[in-house]
């Protein structure tokens, strides 16, 4: 299936073109990682150290969306003026800060730092995921665009199956039961994998992209 949609979405669009390919890169290796630790194991180690306060768990694993929905429009604006790959690149920062503050939040069970993290997060989603799908639609010409997000659309699945499956791999190694030390153990696997994809996203991206944007609408965008 994986081969069909390659040739269907004229794949030398995608390989031969530097920013998307890091673009793809990113995408199955953020989400690999996310699938590990931002699911069912992080709201059961929320629910444990929230000592089964259900208020406080939606609070933790909602913030990061409400954070995203407040930032957005002006992630929107600020792409625009400065560029996208400048608030690409400033959202890794961020998304960096988070990731660490969160694995140290965990290891010493601290909630309030917690849940710093998660905001500092959702300032990483809003800023890197719209703005690299504008990159994306900067990099391909109309009639191809919709091939190219579909073939997106299945690498993130495919890295959403992926995390799972490494996830039950962890339980089955580390010990097949909700302990505490095996769910952290477990959260510290995925938060040390997501600092690969933010790393990549400071590295990975041509130092020009003039040859790679297909007729931007505005020649004076910086990418």
């Amino acid at each position: 299936m994986m081969m069909n949609l390659l040739k269907k979405c004229d794949a030398e669009i995608i390989w031969d073109n530097e920013v998307l390919k890091s673009i793809f890169i990113y995408s199955f290796l953020a989400w690999s990682a996310k699938a590990i630790y931002d699911g069912n194991v992080f709201s059961a180690y929320l629910f444990i150290i929230c000592g089964g306060v259900n208020a406080e768990v939606g609070i933790a694993g909602g913030i990061t969306g409400m954070t995203g929905v407040i930032l957005a429009p002006f992630i929107g604006i600020m792409s625009d003026k400065y560029g996208r790959i400048v608030i690409i690149k400033s959202g890794a920062v961020l998304g960096y800060i988070g990731t660490l503050i969160i694995i140290y939040g965990i290891f010493t069970d601290s909630y309030h730092t917690v849940l710093t993290s998660q905001v500092l997060n959702g300032a990483y989603y809003a800023t890197t995921n719209p703005t690299m799908n504008a990159l994306l639609a900067d990099c391909v010409k109309a009639g191809s665009r919709s091939r190219v997000y579909t073939l997106k659309t299945v690498v993130l699945q495919l890295a959403s199956s992926v995390g799972p499956a490494v996830s039950l791999f962890l339980f089955l190694f580390l010990g097949n039961d909700w302990h505490m030390e095996v769910i952290k153990k477990v959260l510290f696997v995925g938060l040390a994998m997501f600092l690969v994809p933010i790393t990549l996203l400071l590295t990975i991206f041509p130092s020009s992209f003039d040859q790679y944007t297909y007729k931007p609408q505005d020649p004076s965008h910086s990418y």
